[in-house]
Formats: structure tokens, sequence, C-alpha cells
């Protein structure tokens, strides 16, 4: 049988061009004669193919030792390229060919040689053109990387060409080229030795005259014209290179090409058993001796319709035998059909023969010693067909099944998943064919399309490729494009996979066939394959192996007949519906194995039925319809007639029943797969194996596993229909009883076994996706171990899941890959290191005990798991599960062994991989679900402690599960396993289940666990230790899920109080990242006795974060107090949060610091007033304000607690301390909101700093709340007065400035000393005498107008001067201090006055009098101002009415400063202004006498 080993798909090729030879230019010169006789020298080349060339000098035997094996092609597509391709033991040799171009078309003259090139594995090619060029390279093989050694040797045989007339043959040796003309003439050509090329061609003719005659006429004498060479082959023997000839006329000639001596002349004409037979060809055994060598002959005859191959042993010289040289002996006699034998190799025990005819290509074989019958293997033509359902049955059958439900299953929508499965699987698969098919649809595929596309997504396209074509939704059609599709897809494969040729390995005897792009090894049968029909014969008819032909022929010829009778069934149900069962097998779960049979038995009890199909078959006429149920109707007719018989028949021959079901039952047997142990010496041969041909070994057990699960479907459809005919073939009911019972669940289970081992060999891995570099970082390994689930080309999607287990196979079944592994094993050997394969798979590397495979299923997953292919083995696992629920598997539906627990296991652990790789959610939620049923399920086996003990890291990481203890101690470990296997992948819902699982078993474990292992651990701490850890895990989960109420929960459910604390920090951090710190805030969450530690929590990650942080601790801090009524508590941490942002604030956060300060102060209004203060929490006192240390630091400050009696302690803050800094820094922010330009205040700025920016901004009204905020009596009569100056300092400015439109604003030191000057000069000198090294900052902006300013001053002046009469005086002053010339404002004048007019009783008052007003006039030297004033309120006192002159008259009626009016006087007389003085000093002298005297007369009338 063919087993694909090497497709030219995988194959990277290198490309070599030869320089252009000689005759090329040659023949552009010469004449046309010339060029026509040059042209026509050798036959162009057409699909020409070949191996190696076995040589056995030293250099050819010790390669052939080496294993290695080279085929070569010539396309005619391409007859320019030599294509060559090395089966090598070397890892990557197989992936990398050769093409070497050429100049001219080649002719179909090649060889290739194995030798030693350069001291390394190479070859010796030989090739020769169409235009007589003969080539000679010698070349480096895969494993040196296709190296060309030298320059290639040429020679032109131009001048030989008139004794050869044309090239009919040749052969060749590492050193010489033989050719074969038609003359009949042979020509030798030496170009050197491998090692010591010699350029001069030497080059000598093989005569057939006498060599006395020879040597005396030369060239003259040619002897007798013996017609064209039709073969030549040469070979070593015992020394000697020997070329045998065949020509046209029957003569076989032999020399020795060393001593060019003739060692015979024989005429195949005198041979008796040749008569009436024509040679044609003729081929010489590989690897004979001189004594005795088999050549094949092949023959025709006019008279028969076949042809004839013919093996003869041939003498050359005398050996045991007793032959006489010379001597030709008949040995064989074979007959094949007419055609043309493309290849044929002879061997020493073996013959194969490639030939094409009518029908197709055809390969035979025939074993020399054992048989005489000539046997046709399978080649993959027949499988394709097969697989793609090509001529498998009857269309009108087909389509009835499509259109009609089986076992309620719509096979129409079946039919996407029958056709892609057989279309993709190895050994059908082919990318030129498929590319074929699909632009034939108009959906075309480039190469690079294919290579990059995925296998879902190249099954997606074919679909669409195929059921667009139908723009109905008939199933009918469907199936119809189907087999369209599938029709245009086998033909164009054969097209590509035309066979060229055969190669034979002498090292290991193998033989392949070189397709046009594959190359295949021919492999041995089984001995379920021998009772295939058409296995391995040419008449189609069954053929038994040899051990039942020599046993019981009787009981050979009852299962013979037997076998026939399950051919029929299975060719009357056609190929659509075993196919359909196929795809509904893998699916146990939905179409139990029993039911399916039942429908099928159905079947083929009364037929197909075409009542349900109407619609699908509208489209067809009527007659048409009633034609093709009358002939389905008799076909099932004579069927059902015909299997009764045979079967009736049957139990005739055998006497009974009972005979014939031990026929089927030693036959059932037979059909189960090998699992006998490795021995140590398959062991020891089976290393020969190499790693490069794992798919050859996959494509061996595939084709094994197909054999017997196509066996035992057939022979269980037989049994299940027999017991439906019961009564027609006399079958008792203890009978019925045997065949249900033991039977059919015998050859059941064999089926599904055979199936699920097939399954792995068609299964493509799943391809992992790309990793991002993070994850590629992460899975570097810097111990230099390799592991074992990165190796194999997964991301190519062209490897089985059996190829991946091959790995695994020849490491733990003690098989040792060695450099002297063979490239290509021999049919035997192939065979059976498929069995050992299957044997493997079915009993592991031990094989001490047999197995259902259902256990052996739980290793073989865990090797795949390391590979990543859930996917797949969850289809897998759950094929398993449910064929050992309905008893399909021996092992049953639960064993007291664990495996049930072990797959389950590995099942949830395939399902919750599969659900994280992107389905939707409904998919993910359904699959997490059944893997937590898969995993609670697992747990519940009392044994599965054992069996889960082997898994390995595929499932998660290794768990030292305790080996023995109460089942709640393994199932807590199992628990957590499992547990952290959700946690992986980030499942936290199924983590939590099991995390509370898990604590359910503590208690019932610890004691175990303790008496056990851990005697000196209390069992209280132990229970303690293990409960917290899983508090603490569900606390993570639930927090990952956003249960917050959960996880609080499980903090105060945890039992150790270090893991407590610790998840409590970490819930608290949680919160505050995903700013959802309401819930600490709300009634949801028991606080009952955590509140502190709550607290304590959040105020350590309050101090250890960022004051900027958003969502701040603090506000957290508050709100929680707030809700919990603490109000002192709330308030002192949001005055600790006012304080940090003050302090540690890059840029100023005022609107920030006013709101904290803000909700201080309303948390501390709720408290009762005696006790609204607080501590400062933490490092407060640290960051106190300069106001807050002088207030607790001084003994005399009006406003501290200690004034008022408060038991208060030192460093606290109370509702008044927070009043102000609130007042403080709204100041501050409004200072920083005002459009004026003003000095920077910083937040440690005094409050005399902040009222004194926010005069100069003009802000008032909070300059004098601050003012009687922080000061009180005398001080704030003080700060009234300097505030008072400021004003209208600032009132002046803003008249000068208006005036002159600039003016110049310096400080000092002290604040009280700010000045304003009258005019530019005196600004400037002033400011120059006051400064003493101040600064001089901006001009102080004129927004607004003086007029404004000066109402304001009024406005704030008549307020205040209650509170502090003095203030007109302060204001007064300071206008006269900046200008002494100025006219003081007549509203200022007034008040002085108490009112516009003067009293008659004269300059007495309170603060802000007349005599005031007077004193300043007289400071600042207005003596004009002072003497009207005088004059004004002396007039008005003697001026009075008459009835007010009687108050004149009282006691002190009337007070005037005399001593002031005195200085005045005094100051008049001194002026140095005589028009003032005299005006002035004369006017007030008259009315100081006036005054006087009337003094006078009113103290006389008081006394009266």
């Amino acid at each position: 049988m063919e087993v694909p080993l090497l497709h030219s798909d995988a194959v990277q090729w290198t490309d070599i061009t030869l320089p252009s030879s000689s005759s090329s230019s040659s023949s552009s010169s010469s004449s046309s004669d010339a060029a026509d006789v040059v042209a026509s020298c050798c036959p162009a080349s057409d699909n020409v193919a070949g191996g190696g060339s076995v040589w056995e000098d030293g250099t050819s035997s010790s390669l052939q030792a080496a294993h290695d094996s080279v085929v070569w092609r010539i396309h005619g597509a391409s007859p320019k390229v030599l294509e060559l391709m090395e089966l090598s033991s070397h890892h990557n040799a197989h992936r990398t060919g050769l093409h070497v171009l050429f100049d001219d078309e080649l002719s179909p003259f090649a060889c290739v040689i194995p030798s030693l090139v350069a001291g390394k594995s190479g070859y010796i090619v030989w090739v020769v053109t169409v235009r007589g060029v003969v080539y000679r390279m010698r070349l480096l093989g895969a494993a040196g990387s296709w190296m060309l050694c030298g320059e290639p040797q040429q020679h032109e045989v131009h001048g030989e060409l008139p004794r050869l007339q044309s090239i009919t043959t040749f052969a060749a040796t590492p050193e010489m080229l033989c050719l074969g003309g038609h003359s009949g003439s042979i020509i030798c050509i030496s170009l050197g030795t491998s090692s010591h090329p010699s350029p001069p061609a030497f080059v000598f003719e093989l005569k057939d005259g006498d060599a006395g005659l020879s040597r005396l006429w030369g060239f003259a004498f040619r002897g007798k014209n013996a017609g064209p060479v039709k073969s030549l082959v040469v070979r070593s023997m015992n020394g000697s290179t020997v070329l045998f000839a065949f020509l046209e006329d029957g003569t076989l000639r032999v020399w020795d090409l060393l001593t060019r001596h003739r060692l015979l002349n024989y005429s195949l004409s005198s041979l008796l058993e040749l008569e009436g037979y024509e040679v044609h060809l003729m081929w010489v055994e590989e690897g004979g001796t001189l004594a005795v060598v088999r050549v094949a002959l092949l023959c025709d005859s006019s008279s028969a319709a076949t042809q004839t191959i013919i093996i003869c042993n041939l003498t050359l010289a005398q050996g045991d035998g007793g032959h006489r040289p010379g001597q030709l002996i008949v040995e064989h006699t074979f007959s094949v059909n007419k055609g043309t034998v493309l290849d044929l190799k002879l061997l020493q025990h073996d013959l194969w023969i490639l030939q094409r005819t009518s029908k197709g290509h055809e390969l035979f074989h025939a074993n020399l010693e054992r048989e005489q019958d000539i046997h046709l293997c399978r080649l993959q033509e027949k499988f394709v067909a097969e697989q793609l359902l090509q001529g498998s049955g009857h269309e009108w059958d087909d389509l009835l099944f499509a259109v009609n439900p089986f076992a309620g299953v719509s096979v129409g929508a079946k039919l996407a998943d029958v056709y892609l499965r057989r279309l993709l699987q190895p050994g059908v698969r082919q990318r030129a064919a498929l590319q074929h098919a699909l632009h034939l649809r108009n959906r075309p595929l480039s190469a690079s399309d294919l290579a990059s596309i995925s296998l879902d997504g190249l099954r997606n396209h074919i679909v669409s490729a195929v059921e667009s074509q139908n723009a109905s939704s008939s199933y009918a059609m469907v199936l119809h494009e189907w087999k369209c599709f599938s029709n245009d897809y086998r033909e164009a494969w054969e097209q590509n996979s035309t066979p060229y040729g055969l190669v034979f390995h002498s090292g290991t005897g193998s033989v392949g066939l070189i397709r046009s792009n594959s190359v295949s090894v021919i492999r041995s049968l089984s001995s379920v394959e021998y009772f295939l029909p058409g296995g391995e014969s040419t008449s189609g008819q069954l053929t038994l192996p040899m051990e039942w032909k020599v046993d019981d022929l009787e009981e050979a010829g009852l299962l013979t007949e037997l076998l026939q009778c399950t051919d029929s069934v299975a060719k009357h149900l056609g190929g659509l519906p075993l196919a359909v069962l196929y795809e509904l097998l893998l699916q146990p779960v939905d179409h139990p194995v029993p039911a399916l049979l039942a429908n099928l038995v159905r079947i083929l009890d009364i037929g197909f039925t075409s009542i349900h199909a109407s619609s699908e078959i509208a489209h067809i006429g009527v007659d048409d319809v009633r034609a093709k149920e009358q002939e389905q109707h008799q076909r099932q007719r004579t069927f059902a007639f015909r299997i009764t018989q045979s079967l009736q028949t049957l139990q005739g021959k055998a006497g009974g029943w009972g005979r014939l079901l031990r026929v089927i039952r030693k036959y059932a047997n037979l059909l189960v797969l090998t699992v006998k142990p490795l021995d140590l010496a398959s062991r020891s041969s089976a290393g020969v194996i190499s790693s490069a041909h794992k798919k050859l070994l996959a494509q061996a057990t595939s084709q094994l596993a197909w054999a017997h699960f196509e066996a035992a479907r057939n022979l269980l459809l037989l049994l299940s229909y027999i017991v439906k005919l019961r009564s027609e073939v006399v079958l008792s009911s203890n009978e019925v009883s045997t065949i249900q019972l033991h039977l059919i669940p015998q050859v059941q289970e064999t089926m599904a076994v055979s199936l699920l081992l097939h399954w792995l060999t068609v299964t493509f891995a799943e391809v992992p996706p790309p990793e991002d570099f993070s994850s590629q970082l992460s899975s570097l390994r810097l111990d230099g171990n390799n592991s074992t689930s990165g190796s194999g080309r997964l991301g190519t999607g062209d490897l089985t899941l059996a190829e991946l287990l091959i790995p695994s196979f020849l490491e733990l079944a003690k098989v040792d890959p060695s450099p002297t592994q063979e490239a290509v094993p021999n049919p035997e050997r192939l065979l059976m290191y498929a069995s050992q394969y299957i044997s493997w798979l079915l009993l592991g590397e031990d094989g001490d005990h047999p197995l259902s495979f259902s256990g052996r299923a739980i290793s073989l997953s865990n090797i795949l798991l390391q590979y990543g292919q859930y996917g797949n083995l969850e289809s897998f696992l759950m094929a398993i599960e449910h064929f050992s629920s309905q008893q399909t598997l021996s092992e049953g539906v639960r064993t007291v062994d664990g495996h049930w627990c072990a797959r389950l296991h590995l099942l949830g652990f395939c399902l919750l991989a599969c659900a994280c790789t992107g389905l939707q959610n409904s998919e993910k939620e359904k699959r997490i679900g059944e893997a937590i049923r898969c995993f609670f399920q697992a747990a519940s086996g009392g044994e599965a402690n054992e069996a889960l003990q082997t898994l390995f890291l595929g499932t998660g990481y290794k768990q030292n599960l305790p080996g023995r203890g109460a089942a709640a101690a393994w199932r807590l470990r199992y628990f957590e396993w499992v547990m952290q296997i959700f946690e992986q992948y980030k499942l936290s819902e199924g983590a939590r289940q099991f995390a509370h699982a898990a604590l359910e078993q503590v208690d019932e474990a610890v004691g175990v666990s303790v008496s056990d292992n851990l005697d000196d651990m209390n069992p209280s701490n132990l229970s303690a230790a293990i409960k917290g850890r899983l508090w603490g895990n569900i606390c993570k989960f639930s927090l990952d899920m956003e249960l917050y109420s959960d996880a609080y929960c499980a903090i105060i459910s945890n039992p150790d109080e270090e893991s407590k604390t610790s998840y409590m920090r970490r819930f608290i951090s949680v919160l505050c990242e995903r700013k959802v710190t309401q819930v600490l805030c709300g009634q949801e969450l028991p606080y009952a006795g955590l509140l502190e530690k709550v607290d304590q929590e959040l105020l350590w990650k309050a101090e250890n974060s960022d004051v900027s942080a958003k969502p701040t601790p603090y506000k957290l801090l508050y709100s929680l107090h707030m809700y919990r009524h603490n109000w002192r508590r709330a308030a002192a941490y949001m005055y600790r949060y006012t304080v940090r942002l003050r302090e540690e604030s890059r840029d100023p956060a005022l609107p920030e610091e006013l709101r904290g300060l803000g909700a201080s102060i309303n948390a501390l209004q709720l408290v009762d007033p005696a006790n609204a203060w607080f501590h400062l929490p933490s490092r407060a006192c640290e960051w106190l304000v300069p106001s807050k240390r002088q207030r607790l630091s001084s003994s005399d400050s009006a406003t501290t607690g200690l004034e008022r009696g408060d038991t208060k302690p030192q460093c606290v803050i109370d509702l008044q301390d927070l009043e102000k800094e609130y007042a403080l820094t709204k100041a501050r922010m409004q200072l920083a909101n005002s459009d004026i330009k003003h000095p920077a205040v910083g937040w440690n700025a005094t409050p005399e700093e902040v009222v004194w920016s926010l005069v100069q901004c003009r802000l008032y009204d909070t300059a004098f709340s601050l003012l009687f905020l922080f000061w009180k009596d005398s001080s704030q009569k003080r700060e009234l007065e300097k505030v008072m100056e400021v004003m209208a300092r600032n009132c002046c400015m803003l008249q000068i400035q208006e005036a002159t439109s600039r003016s110049l604003l310096t400080i000092g030191e002290p604040v009280t000393r700010l000045l304003l000057t009258a005019s530019v000069k005196e600004d400037v000198d002033e400011a120059t005498a006051m400064v003493n090294g101040g600064q001089t900052i901006a001009n102080l902006p004129a927004t607004g107008t003086a007029r404004f300013v000066w109402q304001a001053l009024q406005s704030y002046l008549e307020k205040y001067k209650v509170m502090n009469p003095r203030l007109p005086v302060v204001v007064a002053e300071s206008i006269l201090t900046v200008d002494r010339h100025m006219e003081l404002p007549l509203w200022l004048v007034d008040i002085f006055k108490g009112g516009r007019n003067a009293s008659a009783f004269g300059m007495a008052g309170k603060g802000a009098d007349p005599a005031a007003l007077l004193r300043i006039y007289l400071d600042f030297e207005r003596f004009a101002e002072a003497t009207s004033l005088v004059l004004e309120y002396i007039q008005a006192w003697s001026s009075l009415r008459p009835a007010d002159i009687i108050k004149r008259k009282h006691m002190c009626a009337v007070w005037f400063p005399y001593t002031l009016l005195d200085h005045l006087q005094r100051c008049l007389a001194s002026s140095s202004d005589t028009e003032l003085r005299e005006n002035l000093q004369g006017s007030l002298k008259t009315a100081l006498q006036n005054h006087f005297k009337q003094v006078k007369v009113d103290s006389d009338d008081v006394r009266k």
C-alpha cells in the first residue's frame, strides 16, 4: 500500500544555474543541416524520474550505510530543469530541494549516483541534453546545503553521432557514461574519477566483432548490424563493472567495462520459453553477482491480451549451482495488463512494476520466493476517489439520503462537514488541486493566501465557493455541487500527482513511488487489510493472509463468503451514508451508536424513500422519478434476496450458526488493534525511525486504523442486519443473544477505538495565536532546557495530532533516535513501526498490563495539552466520555480506578481553555459551566487521587496531592488546584466556587493532614491558616468580580488576623483605584469591630499617598465618619487634608482648601459647642499656620481656649480656629482671582499681610471682616487705623494719578511708613529718603476713579468711626501727610465739625472734634484753614439766636482750645507770608477780642 512521505509543497527549493555550453554558441553558427542533426540526437524528456543508482564500490557502500536516498525528476512542462530531493536522516534535509537549470532541454537520460564529494556525502550527476551535450556534476547533498563542487564537466557527442545515429538508451557509473545508439553501437565516455577529474574526455566503443580483427581494421570493422540498442544496464559485481545490453533483434550482450571484454553474446530467440514472444525491454537485478544474476524481460504476444514479465537467471561465471557460464533459465512468468511499463525494479526477493494503462496507473508487486502470483498494490488514486465519494454508490440513493432526515439529523446540513473532513485530510489535501477546483468556481486562492489562511478560514472559503453556486436552499442541489467540486478536485489531484517512476534504496530495501509533486513509500499489508476486497489482487477478489490459507481451508472459505456479504452491505448503503455515519460517530453525545445502527439497518431493510423529498426533486420529471424509484426498488429487492440467500448458504455450509458465529468471533478478534507490549528486540530495531519522517509513520498508522474501522463497521452492520433477519435466516434466540450481548459490543468497541485512532491521525493540530513580545519574553528559558510544547511546526497548520505524539513515542517507548536512522524504511519495517506506534497509543510506554483506550487517553491527552490542543482534546475526550457512557468501551460508565475522574478533569480543563479563546458571551458561559460541572464530578470519584497524580504541568501546575488519607483531605487539595486553574485563566467566578468548596473540606481534612505530616503544629492554627488563605482568595476573586459586599464578608470571616489585615488593605486600595469608595460610606457593610481597623488602613493610605490623588482617601474618611455621626473625627481628617494640600501642592489649590475647611466647619457645627474641637491627627501639629503657633505660645492671646476656661488640650483645633483659617483662605482665593496686580500672598502669610493685600486690591469688605475676626479691643482699633490710613493714601494716589497719570509707590519695612508724593520730583526724592534699601514695586493699577475710592473711604469711615472715634483724625493726617497742600474732603471736614455748620457751643467733641481738626491744620501749617475754622466757630458762638443765648450763660457752656489758638497766633506772627499774616492775624485777633469780651459779659451775667 502506498504511504505519502514528502510533498513538493513542503520543500524549499534552491536554484543553481549552469553556465552555457559550447554547443549553444557553435550550433548558432553552424549550418541548418548540422543543427538538425544535433537537435535530433536525443529524444526530449517527458516526465521522467528516478532515484540514486546503486553502486557497490567502497564509496557507495559507505553512503548506503548512511541510509540516505535521493530522488530526481524532469517534468515535461519544464524540460530545462533537473529537480533533486534528498530523503535523509538529517533533521531538515527533506525540507530542502535543488533545481539545476540548463540552457537546453534535457533528454530522459539522467542518472544520480551517491558518492563522496569533498569528503562529504554527495552525488555524481550525469545529464544529457537533447543537443547531445553530456554534463557531469558533483553535488553536496541537502545536509550540506546543496552545493555545486567545482565546474561541471561537459562533453559533446557530435563526433560520435555518425556511429550512433541517435541515442536510444544509456547507463552510467561514477566515472563513465555508456550510450546506446540506433545503429546498435555502444559508446563509452570517461570524464575522469570523482576525486581526480580529467577535462579531456576518453571515448571508446564496445565492438561486436573479434578483438584481433578490431585491432587490425579499427573502426572499419563493424560486424553485423544488430539493430537499435533497447536497454543498457550497468552493475558492479565482484569488483567488476559489467554492462548489460539488449538489442532490438533479441540479442543479450554483456561486457566487462574495465577490460572491455565481452562476457556474453546470447540470442533470446533460442530460448524455448520465449517462443512466440517479442521482447521489448530488459532490466537487471539490483545487487546480483557474476555467478547468477536475475534478468527481467518485457514480452509481448500478438495472440495474448496481456503483457508478460519473464524473470530469468543468467549465469556469467562458474558458480555453486552447477550451471555453465552463459546459461539463461526462466524462473518466473507474470502476466500484466497491456500498457506502458514506466519503471521496473527487480530485487533479490521482490519484483515491482509501475505501469500506465488505459485505466490509469497501476503498481504490481510479486514476491519471488513465497508466491507465484502478482498482486496489484493500492495507490493513492483509489484512496482519494473513495474518500471523496467518487463512484461510491447510486446518485439517486445518495440524493434521497441527503434530503431525508437520518437519526434526527438533517443530512444536507452535514454535507459540508463530510466533504471538508475528507478533502482536507492528510494524503488527500493538495494545494494545486484545491486552487484548481476553487478557480473553476471563481473563488481563486493564491499560494501566499493558502500559506497564510487558517484552517477554519479555508473551510469557510471552500463552503462559500461550493454552496454559493446554489441560489436555492435545496439539499439536492447542494449535494450535486459538492459532488462536482469533489470530482474536479480528484481530476486535478490525479493530474498533479502523475507517477513518474520507482526508487529503490539498497541499504534498507525500501521501495518508493515518485510522483510529479510527491514521493511515497510502499508498505506491506496488515492481516486485516488482506481481507479487504481488492486489497492486493489483480482480480479484485478477496485475498486471505497466509495464516488463514494454511489453517482451516473450510473456515477460510466461510470467512471469504461472509466478508463478501459485509462488502455487499457496505456497497448497498453507498459512500454517503457511511461518510455521514463517520461524522455522527464523532458526536456520540447527540447520536448514540445503537440509534445510528438502527437507522442504517432500517435503510438496509426497506431502502430509501422519496415520500418526504417531493420539494427537493421537483426539478426532475415525473417519468424520470418513477423510473428511478422502480430501479431503486428493484435494486433493494435484489439486495435483500441475495444477502438472505448468501446467509442461508453460509449457514448450510457451516452446518449451523454456531460454527459460523465462531468464525465471526475469530475474525472479530483479528480486528482488534494489536496491543502487544514492545519487546527489547523491537525497541532496538525501532530506533531507526527518523524524526523527519513522523508524517510517514502517522500516515501509515492512519491507513491501519481506517482499515480496522472499515472492517469493524461493515461487520457491525452485517451483524445488526442479521439480527433484523433472524426469522429469514433461521436464527435461534440463543444465537441472537450471543450476537447482541457478545459479538456486537466487541465489534462496536473495536470500531470506536479504531475511529478515535484514525481521528488522531487526520485531525490537524490547532495553530496557537501569535504571541506578543511580552509573552515571548516571559517564555524564554535561561537554563537551556527546551520544552517539548514548543517543538514542532505548529505555526504551519500541517501537523496532525498523531505527529505531535510521535516524539513522545520515540522517547517514552525507549526508542533511541540515532545518526544511523534510515531515510525510508522497507515495506515490512514500515508496517512494523506503525504497529508499534499503535501499540504504544493503546498501551503506553510500560505495556505491563493492558488498559482500555479510555484509560490510555489520559496520558495521550496530557501530552497533547503541552502543545495547547484544547479544542481538539475537548472533542476527543467528549467522544471517549460518551462512548464509555454508552458501554461502547469496556471501561464502562464509572470505574474504581479513577480514570473516569482523570478524563473529566482533562475535559474540564480543555473546556476552560477553549472558553478563553474569543468565544461569545453566551457560548463562553456555557463552556465555563460545563467545565465547572466536570471538575466537581471529577472530585466525586473515590480513587481519583491516584489517577490525577499522573497529570503534568499541562493542566495547571504540579500539585503534590496526598497519597492517602480521608477523601476530604484529597478534595481540599484538588479544589485548591482547580481554583488556581480558574485563576490562571482569570475566571474569578469559577475560582470563587472552588474556593468555597475547599473551605467546606477544611475542618474534616485538617485532622488527617496533621496526624500524618504536621504533628508539631496545632490543628487549630493549621485550620486557621488554610481558611485564611482560602478566604483571602475569595476576597480577591470577589473584588475581581466587583462584588464588594462579598469581598468584605470574606475579610471579616477570615480567622487569620494577619491575612485579614492584608486583605483589608487590599480591599481599600481596590475601592480607591476603581473610584467606588461610596461602598465604604454606606450602611451595607457591617463594621462590627472593624471600624477602627478600616479607619487605620484608610489613614495609612491617605498619609502615604499623593495628596492630589483623586479621589483622596481623606474625603473617604470624612464621608465614612459623617455617615456614622463621628463628626469630630470627620472634621479632623478634612483639616489634615487641607494642611497637606497647603503644604504639598505644587500649585495653590485654594478652592479645594476652602472646601476642606468648610467641610470641617460643617462637621464641628454638628457637635455641642463645648466639645467643638479635635486633636490634630498624625503629624498635623507640625503644619500649623503661623497664627496658630503664635496664639498657642502667647500668654496674652485673647482667643485661646485657656482664657475661656476650657479643659481642651493644647494641640487642638476648635471651631473658631477653623473659621479664621477659612476666612484667610477665602481671602487668599479672592486675591488670587483679583484683576489687580499685587505681591503674591502665600499660605504662611500673616493676617496683617493678607489684610494689606486686600486693601491694595480694594477688597475692603473682606479686609474688614478679617480685621474684626482676628483683632479685638485696642488691637482692633489700631488695625482699623492702619487700614484707614492705607485707604486714605490710596485715595490720594488715585487722585494724583488722575492728575499726573504717573506715580511711584515704594514700600519699606514697616507697612505704616507707606508714603505717596505730591509730584514726580517729590516722589523720587522722598522715596529715596525713606526706602532705606527697600524695593520698588509696580504701580498700583488705576482701575476705578478716585471718586469711587473716596466714596468707599467715606462709607467705611462713617460706618466704623463709632468703634474708633479717632479714625477721621487718622484719615485726615494720612491725606495731609501725602500732600500738605491737598484740600480735605468736605465730608471729612463735616465729620470733624459734626455737621455742615459749626456748633455754637465751641470746638469740644469726642475724638474727631473741631479742636482735633484745628490741631491737624496747625501740624501741617494749614494756617488759613485753621484761622477760618476758628473764626467760623467764634462767629457761630457769637451769633446765637436770642432763644439760645440763655444756654450760653450756663457754667462751662462753651469751650475753645485756647492753647491751640495761642499756638495759631504765634504761627501767624512768625509766618513769612506778610499778606497772609496781616489778613489772618488781624481777623483772628479781632474775633478773639470780641469773644473774650462776650465771655466776660456772660460770666458776669452768671455771677449775677
